[in-house]
């Protein structure tokens, strides 16, 4: 037997073996202890009780449910709660928000295979509950197909933008979704109150978390596509101030961050995934928008904010020194990993004028964004950084300024040489021997040679003295990694003149110097410049076997402009040798990955 129990309306737990007698119809139960009824009624019988809507009676029903099951030894009892009971051999059967269509359907998304989706099927149901004649067609599928998705697949959403469609066509539906809470919601009076809009469920659980939790569950808003264990009681423990350490103030402790984080999940509010050797907790993008809500009404948002840019600055800065080292590759992916919230926090620093802040930030995310392709955005963000005034003008905002314009230049240096550009990098190297920095004159002086190249091909004596005054300082230095770029340089310039010797003498000892310091990044960028070298030489298989090397520690790494460039050349070199197949594919390839990297000097090549 199977008994259906509606919670929902109940406020008092005591009464819950009278609502339970009520819907099994236990006969005396208007006279008789309920609970001894129940448990003499179902004892000889199997029995599957479903306890609906239960979150909000858990402590009360708690004892309840293990008298039950104690005396009953054939009942089974299903509930359905945001929130665990916490009794003995409880099973927890976590029920997900509904699948949406993949993104990767592309020009896919035709109604048939969209209404394969459980989110599709349970709109269009909806949908013609209110309007009989309304049908998935060809024009509005992909419409539906990014309602469900803003959605995120919540039932009761999905439910209610659905029911839009007696007044709404889906495209409208979605230009309403710009405020979600004010559309999703129910004219159905006799729905219980917290199902009747979206505000109202979240509301509703919202007022019941505990004041310490809901202070917890409202800064996590600070966080975009998830957070860490570490993260979140670096930024959202109990003492957010405005410290000038930036991390605001020592990081709650991990045992009560913990048992935050965990009362969340149990409640339903956030999800919990295993990414690497640690657990990756994350909120629906509708609860964040809840959350930041409230948290916009909070005392401490500045201070919140400051500590979230504070934090993901010392993330970006730690992985500086390993971003072009011999485990860049795990240091490049957890840079990738955090990549909504590192926009974040230089979106924050932008709209808050806090150019020192950003610039240093975006100037420790540089070889980040040169290695995975990121070369537009990265000079965006530096751009509008650039613009903000630092009224300290002191010696750090300084230096922080001649990094943030060396780091444009050499982003910029595939993206189309600008004048503001070239007065960028004549700013650096200025601020650089002001300064008297030697390592950053280096650096800047480099990609200064590369940009006067790159603008006149008669500007090559100019370019070649820029990188000889920085391979002294580098060898002056003893600095490994500029001594290689600066030969790198060198020999991309005698490659341009056709002077092969030349070019395969600077890479060759270029590539040691790199493979030294364990930056695999660039040594695929020799290694491809080297195939070139014997390409040019028509030496084939000394090209394609260079060209395959670079290739496939491009992909370790994703790199996807050097990617970009290496298959162009595996392109070329089996179109000369008559592969047509081959390179085609390969040219594809080329395509495909310099249109995500913005290498826009390709396209003219494939």
């Amino acid at each position: 037997a199977v008994w259906f129990v509606p919670l929902s309306d109940l406020q008092d737990p005591a009464l819950i073996p009278k609502t339970i007698a009520d819907i099994v119809r236990i006969p005396g139960a208007e006279t008789a202890a309920p609970l001894e009824l129940i448990c003499e009624w179902l004892s000889w019988r199997p029995a599957l009780l479903v306890l609906d809507n239960l979150e909000h009676l858990v402590e009360g029903a708690a004892p309840l449910i293990q008298d039950l099951l104690a005396r009953t030894p054939s009942l089974i009892v299903l509930t359905t709660s945001r929130r665990r009971i916490g009794l003995p051999g409880e099973r927890e059967v976590p029920v997900l928000p509904l699948p949406v269509p993949s993104r990767a359907l592309g020009e896919s998304l035709d109604p048939q295979t969209l209404l394969e989706s459980d989110s599709v099927q349970l709109f269009v149901d909806r949908a013609q509950s209110v309007r009989p004649a309304f049908q998935i067609t060809a024009e509005n599928a992909p419409v539906i197909a990014q309602l469900v998705d803003r959605l995120e697949g919540i039932p009761l959403a999905v439910e209610l933008c659905a029911a839009w469609a007696q007044t709404l066509t889906p495209s409208q539906m979605l230009g309403q979704l710009a405020r979600p809470f004010d559309l999703l919601v129910s004219r159905y009076s006799e729905v219980p109150v917290r199902h009747q809009s979206l505000r109202a469920m979240l509301d509703y659980s919202w007022a019941q978390l505990s004041l310490p939790l809901q202070r917890f569950f409202r800064r996590l808003s600070v966080f975009r596509s998830g957070w860490t264990l570490e993260a979140a009681g670096a930024i959202c423990g109990e003492a957010v101030d405005d410290s000038p350490s930036l991390a605001g103030g020592a990081a709650a402790p991990a045992a009560q961050v913990l048992d935050l984080l965990t009362a969340l999940r149990e409640r339903s509010l956030i999800t919990v995934t295993e990414a690497g050797s640690e657990m990756h907790y994350q909120m629906l993008e509708t609860l964040r928008e809840f959350a930041a809500e409230k948290q916009a009404l909070a005392d401490d948002s500045e201070a919140l904010c400051r500590r979230h840019v504070g934090y993901f600055l010392q993330t970006a800065e730690g992985a500086f020194p390993h971003l072009t080292g011999p485990d860049q590759a795990v240091w490049l992916n957890r840079l990738e990993a955090e990549q909504d919230n590192l926009r974040a926090a230089l979106a924050w620093a932008v709209e808050s004028g806090e150019a020192r802040l950003g610039l240093r930030l975006a100037g420790a995310l540089t070889p980040f964004w040169d290695a995975r392709g990121y070369l537009e955005e990265g000079g965006q963000w530096l751009s509008r950084l650039l613009a903000l005034p630092d009224p300290r003008g002191d010696l750090p905002a300084l230096a922080a300024r001649a990094a943030a314009l060396t780091a444009l230049g050499h982003l910029a240096r595939n993206q189309g040489i600008s004048p503001e550009v070239d007065a960028a990098m004549e700013e650096a190297v200025r601020l650089w021997r002001q300064i008297g920095d030697s390592r950053g004159l280096a650096a800047s002086l480099q990609t200064l040679a590369t940009i006067t190249y790159s603008r006149d091909g008669d500007s090559t004596p100019a370019a070649r003295r820029y990188l000889q005054e920085g391979l002294r300082l580098a060898r002056t230095l003893n600095d490994q990694s500029l001594m290689a770029r600066a030969l790198h340089n060198l020999g991309n310039i005698s490659l341009a003149h056709r002077e092969w010797g030349r070019a395969a003498t600077y890479y060759t000892e270029s590539l040691a110097l790199y493979r030294a310091t364990g930056n695999r990044n660039r040594a695929a960028h020799i290694l491809n410049n080297l195939g070139l070298v014997s390409r040019y030489q028509e030496e084939y298989e000394a090209a394609l076997f260079a060209f395959h090397e670079s290739l496939e520690t491009s992909r370790e790494l994703g790199d996807r402009s050097a990617m970009a460039f290496t298959s162009l050349n595996l392109g070329t070199i089996h179109r000369l040798k008559g592969h047509y197949t081959s390179a085609r594919s390969f040219l594809n390839e080329a395509i495909r990955y310099a249109v995500e990297a913005g290498e826009r000097r390709l396209f003219p090549w494939c």
